[in-house]
């Protein structure tokens, strides 16, 4: 075989040996992250993209394996490389918005959190949750308006859970819509189990409206 004939057949079978190295650590990651296993996961995955797989799926793995083990400023770097490699990465908006609420980034974190919203590809607990985040990032930034609308949008997706009335509920006080704050503690309160710490204080703040809410 020519020297030349056989230096392109070698180089070929390393690429192949490699891609089948990455293809294995990115299989071996997923599998560790399944199992809560997020340290091996973060080798694995490290292990294929140092193989030459380059790739969203391998960036988004370890920022999730990052993001669960709450090492956020290293999961935003995998995080970024996976959307720069798949603008349509939902779930790499998803993990990205909520590492960067964790930093203190939080208008870019409730930015990353629509987008991961704006299609079907996050199943209906994880966008409830987005809304969630977006509302918490809100509140942070002082905007109780904006952060009633992204509970609203989060409750309208499971009316029936309780916990977002009461967060709700304490926005509309704060905002001086004492109505509104009123329906969503009594709301709260109907839906949720009695007794609890939460339901005590919605039932004290309740107590404490009402009189405010029959003279308004």
């Amino acid at each position: 075989m020519p020297r030349v004939a056989l230096l392109l057949f070698l180089a070929a079978g390393l690429a192949a040996c490699a891609s089948d190295v990455a293809e294995t650590a990115i299989r071996q990651g997923d599998r560790a992250m399944n199992r809560l296993r997020y340290a091996e996961a973060v080798e694995q995955y490290t292990l294929a993209i140092d193989a030459g797989a380059d790739v969203a799926d391998a960036h988004l793995g370890r920022g999730r394996a990052h993001w669960a083990m709450g090492q956020f400023e290293e999961a935003v770097t995998d995080l970024d490389r996976a959307i720069e490699l798949d603008p349509d990465a939902t779930w790499a908006y998803y993990f990205r918005g909520s590492s960067l609420l964790q930093i203190g980034r939080f208008e870019q974190g409730i930015a990353d959190l629509m987008e991961a919203t704006r299609t079907e590809g996050l199943p209906v607990e994880d966008r409830m949750r987005a809304h969630y985040l977006r509302a918490v990032a809100h509140m942070h930034l002082e905007q109780y308006h904006t952060g009633i609308e992204a509970l609203t949008e989060g409750i309208a997706l499971r009316p029936a859970f309780a916990f977002y009335y009461f967060e709700r509920g304490q926005l509309y006080e704060i905002t001086g819509q004492t109505e509104a704050a009123v329906a969503d503690f009594e709301q709260y309160l109907s839906l949720a189990q009695p007794g609890g710490e939460l339901a005590v204080e919605a039932q004290q703040r309740l107590d404490a409206l009402r009189p405010a809410s029959a003279t308004s």
